[in-house]
């Protein structure tokens, strides 16, 4: 088994030709997928921001695209009329700012107003390779997925680095935004973190913990709290 060093798995795609000797492999495998979704190359994990908006379904996998290894992740995105036939959009979110250098990881999406937003974590680790994971926002224009500047917010300082997948949606009856973040607690216990906000884009606060009675012990992380 091929060994993969931590520079190979945050290898950034600099030339997509570079991927095609590999996709040939993939494509050419008597184990390639004909009806799943399965990606062009290397490894799909977490699906993302299932949702339909302007008459398709939108689909986002995390994308791994060297190998069938965790390594730095794109979010690749595929769209459907009828969840049975898929068409390759490419690339809907990369690894390209200061807060999400060392992978773009799991989130959500958020039909408002009928704009379509990609809600993320932001995965950025320091010279000593401590996480810092951001919670970031990315709007469609134009047929690209547009990041804002700057983090809705960024990681909690009374939890773990283990703080991410934002789950966003709108409750109308509060007329409010919220995200539930999947969270560890000093303790090592999982927790659900919840963030409200009167608009999408900006003032998110934290309010707190989600109750979840009965689970206070169960595990040490919630990953992908929806």
């Amino acid at each position: 088994m091929k060994d993969w060093p931590i520079e190979e798995r945050y290898k950034k795609i600099d030339d997509p030709n570079n991927l095609t000797k590999l996709y040939e492999e993939v494509k050419n495998s008597k184990y390639k997928q004909k009806i799943h979704i399965s990606p062009l190359t290397g490894l799909l994990n977490d699906p993302n921001g299932f949702t339909y908006y302007n008459g398709m379904w939108h689909l986002f996998y995390q994308w791994f695209p060297w190998g069938p290894v965790h390594g730095i992740k794109y979010w690749y995105h595929v769209v459907s009329e009828d969840l049975i036939h898929w068409k390759n959009l490419g690339i809907g979110l990369k690894p390209d700012t200061n807060y999400d250098d060392y992978g773009v990881h799991s989130g959500s999406s958020l039909v408002d107003r009928d704009q379509l937003y990609l809600c993320f974590t932001a995965n950025h680790r320091d010279k000593n390779w401590n996480r810092i994971a951001s919670t970031m926002l990315a709007q469609l224009k134009d047929d690209k997925f547009v990041k804002q500047e700057l983090p809705l917010f960024g990681p909690n300082p009374n939890y773990t680095e283990n703080q991410r997948d934002p789950n966003i949606f709108y409750n109308k009856k509060r007329n409010k935004y919220f995200i539930f973040l999947g969270a560890q607690n000093k303790n090592n216990k999982p927790k659900i973190l919840v963030y409200s906000s009167n608009k999408v884009g900006e003032g998110w606060e934290f309010k707190g913990e989600l109750k979840v009675e009965g689970y206070e012990e169960f595990g040490e992380m919630w990953e992908c709290p929806n």
